[in-house]
């Protein structure tokens, strides 16, 4: 390939780096930043070896890409140490980093005028138009001022200082409620930037739940939600929905005996939550990646407040050595994925079958099935547990736990609920919900 101001760069990156491994952690830019792919490839061998705290000298980088199969690609083994050699001082990393990337944003730009030509001959209304564009021209901005990064303490304090203020005027959120009273009591709402876990074994009311704070915020409060199901159909939803909030059998629906006042009360309810800002997804095969890009144009599009997926172990896991590595990299993406879109993320998970042969059988953080890293991402686990669900001859029929295990910013509690599984909901036990038609 013929040498461009834009490779001899990149280049020049990649050889400080091969020289001084430290300037990986001053130099921040993406294998999407450089216009050349062998480089792009390179770099990411030695963003790879640095993170797993290999040194990436030209050896172990040949060593990586082989294992991947880009060896040759990139131009074998002695193009690397060509690269080694092509800065006298490693010094000038940063200099050539920050070539590298006003050229990528400069193509990006480029990229972006010829997309607006593109967008401007579309069938796309011409408010439609103007968002499509804002959002991307956001991309390139945001890329050439981050505000990630650390902050001084003075900038902290003021921060902080705002936040108190916004709190006591009543503008900052509180967090998103769940509508269960005395359950909101002890966690506070699901906060922007934190994942809540929902977790039981099967049967135990986890999807219940999901389903029901997902109705609540969006058909009560009327704020934006995006209810993900990998494992019901559209149909099921609905029926769980309209049970939960009509009071009215969930065996109804799938035998069709429906009463003239049951249909009445549909026919209400419809005619009422219509345009209620919900939106369900139950396609059957997720990754990582489309929930998340789906969840990001739902925010830029319609400013989503909250995500609920049902559930975790039915999302189409990332490549990884094995299943628990996998399970680790969702649960990472899904906290990360909260934070850049900065709303609550509920999540509902299987437990593993450590509840069953305990006495008892009183579900713990420990039974998370398959990965630590579940416990350790989420702000909040609430583990659902029935204790009639195990034991038919319990006095508590008709009750469920919420064990509140992890809280974050609150305390540790377990919340007594009704458990109306026939109208597919829970209800506080003094009828205090904000949920639903009838309470």
């Amino acid at each position: 390939m013929p040498v461009t101001a834009d490779s001899l760069a990149e280049e020049s990156v990649l050889g400080a780096c091969l020289l001084d491994p430290s300037l990986l952690d001053e130099i921040a830019l993406a294998p999407g930043d450089f216009s050349d792919a062998r480089n792009a490839q390179v770099w990411e061998a030695l963003q790879n070896l640095h993170g797993e705290g290999v040194r990436p000298d030209a050896t172990a980088v040949a060593v990586r890409l082989a294992g991947w199969g880009k060896l040759g690609f990139v131009g074998g083994g002695p193009r690397l140490h060509d690269l080694a050699e092509i800065v006298p001082v490693a010094a000038s990393g940063p200099y050539y980093a920050s070539l590298v990337a006003e050229s990528s944003r400069r193509r990006a730009v480029a990229a972006f005028a010829d997309s607006a030509g593109a967008v401007s001959r579309s069938s796309l209304t011409s408010a439609e138009m103007i968002e499509r564009l804002r959002h991307r021209l956001e991309v390139i901005e945001g890329s050439a001022e981050s505000e990630d990064g650390p902050k001084p303490w003075a900038q902290v304090i003021e921060r902080g200082m705002e936040a108190i203020d916004r709190a006591a005027s009543g503008e900052e959120d509180r967090g998103v409620p769940t509508g269960l009273v005395d359950l909101d009591k002890v966690v506070g709402g699901f906060k922007p930037g934190d994942v809540t876990l929902v977790a039981g074994r099967p049967g135990s009311g986890k999807s219940v739940l999901a389903a029901q704070t997902a109705a609540h915020v969006a058909l009560d409060l009327e704020l934006p939600v995006l209810f993900m199901s990998l494992e019901m159909r559209i149909p099921e939803i609905y029926n769980r929905i309209a049970a939960s909030r009509l009071g009215i059998n969930l065996g109804n629906f799938t035998s069709g005996v429906i009463s003239d006042n049951e249909a009445s009360k549909l026919a209400r309810q419809a005619g009422m939550s219509s345009d209620s800002p919900l939106w369900v997804d139950d396609t059957p095969s997720h990754t990582l990646a489309s929930i998340g890009a789906i969840a990001r144009r739902f925010k830029r599009q319609h400013g989503l407040r909250l995500l609920v997926l049902d559930y975790l172990q039915l999302i189409e896991p990332p490549k990884a050595e094995n299943r628990q590595v996998a399970v680790s990299m969702l649960s990472r993406g899904l906290k990360l994925l909260a934070a850049q879109l900065e709303i609550p993320v509920m999540v509902a998970a299987q437990l593993n079958r450590g509840p069953e042969n305990r006495g008892g059988k009183v579900p713990t953080l420990a039974d998370l099935r398959e990965s630590g890293s579940l416990e350790q991402d989420a702000s909040v686990v609430i583990l659902v547990h029935r204790e009639a669900a195990s034991d038919p001859k319990s006095v508590r029929q008709g009750e469920a736990d919420l064990i509140v295990a992890k809280n974050r910013n609150g305390a540790q509690a377990t919340v007594c609920v009704a458990a109306q599984l026939h109208y597919a909901r829970f209800a506080s036990m003094a009828g205090r919900d904000q949920t639903g038609d009838l309470r």
